[in-house]
């Protein structure tokens, strides 16, 4: 192959790569969807652009999904990646981030949630570099997730529907701490949550504490068993033919 093939063929690559990370930026998801997403050819260039940038060092590990995720795309846009990229959910960041978490900490619809909760459901349970789950940045509205967000920045108040997906899919999310210490129930006190967001993520965390303590009293309770039928064994050998023989009188 020529140098100018060469060129050329870089060209045919990174004038859609920059205008695709163009139109995320700048939120035009209709120009999106019509460059990429619609005629089988372009859909296979998004494709083969996705894992360029999946496979690339350069974007902090980062997905196609992940960048889309970070800028409150629409429920059908993302469902469409998903569709394209079956991967993409699953994929972490350089700090350990899926695009659940992107979506979760940067104010993402309910119907954003649930398309990324059914691709990967496991995304509800991995902790990033931080110890924070998708369930902490839904719930702290302070969070920045990238260092070029403004200081102080603030989203709305944690959204009772994305916190309920979120806790349907990893009830038990509600009760752990990140590296802070601090548990969903706090950052959703520090960021004013309504009472109702509230009293959802204090049920789960209560219900999931129930269900350990009964586990809790089951294995004591079999323990019990086990250690009651061994005493029981040990008694049976001491009145075993020949100990009986020896008691019996002569």
């Amino acid at each position: 192959m020529s140098s100018h093939d060469s060129l050329k063929d870089k060209k045919s690559i990174t004038e859609p790569l920059v205008l695709l990370f163009g139109l995320i930026e700048t939120n035009n998801w209709l120009a999106l969807e019509n460059s990429f997403l619609v005629e089988p050819n372009r859909r296979k260039l998004f494709k083969y652009l996705a894992g360029l940038v999946a496979a690339s060092s350069r974007f902090s590990n980062m997905t196609i999904l992940h960048a889309v995720c970070r800028f409150r795309p629409p429920a059908s846009l993302v469902r469409s990646i998903v569709e394209l990229c079956p991967d993409a959910p699953s994929s972490k960041d350089s700090i350990h981030r899926t695009p659940l978490h992107v979506a979760a900490g940067t104010g993402a619809t309910q119907s954003v949630i649930e398309v990324l909760v059914r691709a990967f459901p496991m995304a509800c349970t991995m902790p990033d570099q931080d110890g924070r789950l998708p369930l902490h940045m839904a719930c702290d509205s302070s969070c920045r997730l990238f260092e070029d967000e403004s200081e102080g920045q603030q989203r709305n108040k944690p959204c009772y529907g994305v916190v309920s997906v979120l806790l349907s899919a990893s009830p038990s999310s509600a009760l752990l701490e990140d590296a802070d210490g601090v548990c969903p129930t706090e950052y959703a006190l520090l960021s004013d949550s309504d009472i109702e967001t509230l009293y959802l993520i204090q049920r789960a965390a209560r219900k999931v504490l129930r269900i350990k303590a009964r586990l809790d009293s089951d294995r004591c309770k079999q323990a019990s068993i086990v250690q009651n039928d061994s005493t029981s064994n040990t008694t049976t050998d001491v009145f075993s033919s020949r100990a009986l023989m020896g008691a019996l009188p002569s």
